[in-house]
């Protein structure tokens, strides 16, 4: 065996986070790429600062860097597929106070 041999198990689970970690970016690439939100720029930058600290510490397992940075990108994820649940905008507003005129006025606006 090499130094840098990699065992299957260890190549699985590479694989399994690399597919996770695609899933979870792929709604901002593409014809029509997700806005990013507030949340997201910071998953991202927190995504990228974790995948930096296990690039310079790698002898650590489990690799507690790459999972908190996969997790700040699952609770990124998370809260957009809730935010696109039908009905859940309009909700929001009612609850908010916002007058329903208002929120097709600024739809309307945002078509243009």
């Amino acid at each position: 065996d090499s130094a840098y041999s990699i065992s299957r198990l260890e190549l699985a689970e590479l694989l399994a986070y690399a597919v996770a970690v695609v899933a979870l970016t792929w709604r901002f690439v593409g014809k029509r790429p997700a806005p990013t939100t507030l949340l997201d720029r910071f998953a991202l930058t927190f995504f990228v600062l974790a995948t930096f600290r296990q690039v310079v510490m790698p002898d650590r397992f489990p690799p507690w860097s790459l999972l908190q940075g996969a997790v700040g990108l699952l609770i990124a994820w998370s809260v957009h597929r809730l935010n696109r649940i039908p009905g859940r905008e309009r909700a929001k507003k009612q609850r908010y106070g916002v007058p329903e005129s208002l929120g097709k006025e600024s739809a309307s606006s945002q078509a243009k």
